[in-house]
């Protein structure tokens, strides 16, 4: 009876730090109350067959998109509407519009998108879980309030407000020391470690999550090492 919550991940060998961030902070949210509304997936090294497999439940999929990954990630958001229309598509990541303008546009050329988490995505994900209730309704309009989304309506494209970067990041529990990521098992060749966010500078060639001309913000080196 609970709503699946699905990252889709489709880089062979590499452990997915974004959407494990993610999957992890929603978890842990406000006690774990998130826990009696959903079923997380881990689903984290996955093919077009298990994601086209896997929306023929209603479900909410997660796509963190990359110059690597964004074609195909779209994609496979296009097949998962085409199967079942009542998921949930959830897109977000450096390649992902934040602009006004260029939000607008990503949504008209992407019809089966309903969802873009602009910025940081931790805590404006687990707010936007928190605020559906797709076992009663498929309305997007109970974001309204939240942060961070840019989201699909019957009246059309609507933007929240911006959302203050998370002030300390040691709140953000590790998917690794969860254990989110055990199904790559021996597979694993690779793993992003994220030990700080922010960059003082504004380099015109580098995206840092759009996270330049900002403080930094550290991990606890102790997390670190256990990861």
């Amino acid at each position: 009876e609970l709503i699946p919550v699905i990252p889709v991940n489709t880089l062979k060998g590499m452990a997915p730090a974004s959407l494990g961030l993610l999957v992890a902070y929603a978890m842990e949210y406000d006690g774990r109350r998130l826990s009696d509304k959903y079923d997380f997936v881990p689903m984290f090294l996955t093919d077009e067959t298990r994601v086209t497999a896997r929306a023929a439940t209603t479900s909410i999929f997660m796509f963190s998109n990359y110059v690597w990954n964004v074609e195909f990630n779209l994609q496979l958001s296009a097949a998962v509407k085409a199967i079942n229309p009542a998921s949930i598509t959830v897109h977000g990541g450096p390649s992902t519009p934040s602009y006004e303008n260029d939000c607008k546009m990503f949504f008209a050329n992407n019809p089966h998108v309903d969802v873009a988490v602009r910025g940081e995505g931790e805590l404006t994900f687990a707010d936007m879980l928190d605020a559906l209730d797709l076992a009663n309704s498929r309305d997007l309009a109970v974001l309204r309030d939240i942060p961070g989304l840019t989201y699909r309506t019957a009246d059309g494209v609507c933007r929240t407000a911006d959302r203050e970067r998370i002030a300390d990041v040691n709140t953000i529990p590790s998917p690794y020391l969860m254990g989110l990521f055990d199904e790559f098992g021996s597979v694993k060749a690779g793993a992003i470690i994220e030990t700080n966010r922010g960059c003082p500078y504004g380099c015109t060639f580098c995206d840092w999550g759009s996270a330049t001309l900002s403080r930094v913000r550290k991990f606890d080196i102790e997390r670190v090492f256990q990861e």
